[in-house]
């Protein structure tokens, strides 16, 4: 059980929600995912599903691209941009919902296939950006940010990005220094893009005494200290996501997470950073709302901003 909050309300921006049409999105990756998880997930997910109650008002959402067209992503932004237009008609006809709160706005990220020839990126992604809810895109990297930098179709796609001056989600795993190297190349060649990394650049559960820990606050510091040359708030183009806990320990405790959050913001301060949901892979571990629970207990314990870290910050990167 999750403890409770204060009797204040907290405006909260989720930066990392996926939702689910299974009837008409594809979805490859659901159905690889091992039984446990898959029983929880593999279900459809709209915006009825991501209500908050008391002592919080969920204002804002981001949609990040889950598989639903990837040969063609601007199907996906379009659908939930429908959906989300349904969704606001239904809450407001319904007396018996949370139609007394703020209408729920919302923003997306479409999918982005950096391999793509040029010009069939340039068409996707001019195409998404032309969509009233689409801030940016997400090629899901992993481990392969050395080889993606080596490719010519990808350096030129990132070009393109960095000439619309848009968000990228930068789902990445540094595990080498070549790779640690080419991160922070890639950073430094696009100021005008927006790179957000995805679920705290995937932080290690490992003893704060371990390699892999370690590591991953060299990765951090780096980072941090890539942006320090730039002076204003307005021109650092890195931003962080504290999310995906779920992703590596389904069954993490609070407390194991302090270690490495207390170390992101005393290498970044608070001003880049988001809490966001992960929603419904959170759903792994807590609901919901015990999850945007967890998220204010934690910002309490680390003596953070609340309102910023909850909502404030992802309100100014995405909206």
């Amino acid at each position: 059980m999750v403890k409770k909050v204060s009797e204040q309300t907290y405006q909260v921006v989720d930066p990392h929600i996926h939702l689910f049409d299974l009837s008409k999105g594809e979805y490859a990756w659901l159905g690889q995912l091992e039984q446990t998880k898959r029983r929880l997930i593999y279900r459809d997910f709209g915006f009825s599903d991501i209500r908050l109650r008391e002592p919080f008002t969920l204002t804002k959402c981001v949609h990040i691209e889950a598989g639903f067209n990837n040969q063609h992503p601007q199907k996906e932004i379009a659908h939930w941009e429908n959906a989300h237009h349904v969704y606001l008609s239904t809450v407001q006809n319904n007396e018996n919902s949370f139609a007394e709160q703020t209408p729920l706005q919302f923003a997306s990220i479409a999918n982005a296939d950096l391999f793509q020839a040029p010009d069939t990126f340039e068409y996707h992604s001019n195409s998404a950006l032309k969509m009233g809810s689409c801030k940016g895109f997400r090629h899901i990297i992993d481990g392969q940010i050395v080889a993606l930098w080596e490719n010519e179709n990808a350096r030129i796609n990132l070009r393109h990005l960095n000439k619309l001056a848009c968000i990228f989600e930068l789902q990445v795993s540094v595990t080498t220094h070549q790779a640690l190297d080419t991160l922070l190349e890639v950073i430094t060649q696009h100021p005008h893009l927006h790179f957000v990394l995805n679920h705290a650049g995937f932080m290690p559960f490992s003893s704060i005494s371990g390699q892999a820990f370690k590591w991953w606050c060299q990765v951090i510091e780096s980072l941090s200290q890539s942006q320090q040359s730039r002076q204003s708030q307005q021109s650092k183009n890195l931003s962080i996501k504290l999310s995906g806990f779920e992703m590596h320990k389904k069954e993490y405790e609070t407390d194991e997470l302090l270690p490495a959050l207390d170390r992101i913001f005393s290498s970044f301060g608070q001003a880049q950073i988001m809490m966001a949901s992960n929603f419904p892979l959170c759903l792994y571990r807590l609901s919901y709302q015990d999850y945007w629970q967890q998220a204010f207990n934690l910002c309490q314990q680390l003596q953070v901003n609340k309102r910023a870290l909850l909502g404030e910050n992802a309100a100014r990167i995405y909206f």
